[in-house]
């Protein structure tokens, strides 16, 4: 990233999904800033296979064709970019995951409905393509959890209401946040978005939402048709990786599931529900049968059968699952876990320890019995169990 002159860097591993072809694009690949590229390059239609939904924010006057990015608390006067678009009145929109209360991941505006064919970092005066080295990019500084785009005269709007709020007798005035967009932004959770006019019947303008993860650095993305044309622009929060609008959790799942028959998803679920009831010769028997594993990914719950017998003080679980062959290795639905699952157990025996002392009844220490099993388990500190699906090959 570069911002007031510092150069700053792009989150590592970003995939590369589009190629770019003039002399300025070859300097500076967008896809390797964002891995999302393809979310702009396909039918709106598609974002709700992507587990996307967009938001309506408002329309965004440019008179002049001029639109600037922006934190509109911090930088009100910030430069336009040097690209313009025909004057008119543009929808701006956010993008999130279709998960309930999740952040924003993009917000766009919309200049035509033309193909998007290829991208460009949106740059202001005095920033040049060619000193970009890597992964750095240009991009608006972000301190006070909101992001936005702006036409050429908010800032001098903004400067105006400011200074005349200010000078009114007695006046109270605090600032633009407190005294302005928190009564425009009311709560609403993720879809917290506004249209700001400082002042009625003049044109500064700024359509603004929350900043993805809130302050940080953030790029802005020209899409341009085959004509090198804007179709739209869009501020990349980071949210997301490519185009994957699923959380990590409903990402883990459907994993899990494309590796088991429908027999083995019925089993899985059935032997979370005999650990849960605590029915220990029903839960073994699946172990026997070979028809789960100690280390597969519960449906539904998340996590591994070994993890959540430490978690529900199964102690016979726990020892049916060593006499199948588990180890003390974490399984990648585990990997959470610091060390392994009898370090697991330990810190939740000394959390349980702290908040005795402290007067809680909560959390209960884990029981003498479940901890002689999980001794025996650190002996054995394995990788990883051979997974599901290839013990029923």
């Amino acid at each position: 990233m570069i911002f007031n002159g510092v150069k700053f860097f792009a989150a590592a591993g970003a995939t590369l999904l589009l190629a770019t072809g003039c002399k300025d694009e070859e300097r500076f690949d967008p896809a390797k800033i964002s891995s999302n590229l393809g979310v702009f390059t396909q039918a709106s239609s598609s974002l709700s296979e992507r587990r996307l939904i967009e938001v309506p924010i408002g329309e965004l006057t440019l008179p002049d064709g001029k639109l600037v990015s922006l934190d509109p608390l911090v930088q009100p006067e910030k430069k336009p970019f040097t690209r313009v678009v025909e004057p008119g009145s543009y929808p701006v929109s956010f993008i999130r995951s279709a998960s309930e209360h999740s952040r924003p991941a993009f917000l766009v505006i919309r200049f035509s409905q033309a193909q998007v064919k290829k991208f460009e970092i949106a740059t202001i005066e005095g920033q040049d393509v060619a000193t970009l080295k890597d992964d750095e990019f240009f991009g608006i500084g972000v301190d006070a959890g909101i992001a936005g785009f702006a036409n050429a005269g908010y800032g001098a709007a903004r400067a105006k209401f400011e200074a005349a709020e200010q000078e009114k007798p007695g006046s109270q005035y605090s600032n633009y946040y407190d005294d302005v967009i928190a009564n425009a932004m009311p709560g609403k959770e993720a879809d917290e978005f506004a249209v700001d006019h400082p002042l009625k019947g003049e044109d500064g303008a700024a359509a603004m939402t929350q900043a993805g993860w809130g302050d940080g650095y953030y790029p802005t993305f020209w899409g341009l048709d085959k004509d090198n044309k804007p179709v739209l622009a869009f501020i990349e929060f980071f949210v997301i990786t490519d185009g994957d609008g699923r959380s990590d959790a409903e990402k883990e799942e459907a994993a899990a599931l494309s590796k088991m028959t429908v027999e083995q998803q019925a089993d899985n679920k059935a032997a979370f529900k005999a650990l849960e009831a605590g029915d220990d010769v029903a839960f073994e028997k699946f172990l026997v049968e070979k028809r789960i594993t100690p280390k597969d990914y519960i449906l539904g719950r998340g996590g591994s059968f070994l993890l959540e017998a430490i978690r529900q003080d199964r102690p016979a679980a726990l020892r049916a699952m060593l006499e199948a062959g588990a180890d003390d290795a974490p399984a990648p639905s585990d990997q959470f876990l610091s060390k392994s699952y009898s370090a697991f157990a330990r810190s939740m025996d000394e959390y349980a320890a702290k908040a005795k002392a402290e007067g809680k009844s909560m959390p209960a220490p884990r029981s003498k019995e479940l901890m002689g099993v999980v001794a025996e388990l650190e002996k054995r500190p394995g990788t990883s169990d051979q997974s599901k699906s290839s013990t029923q090959e």
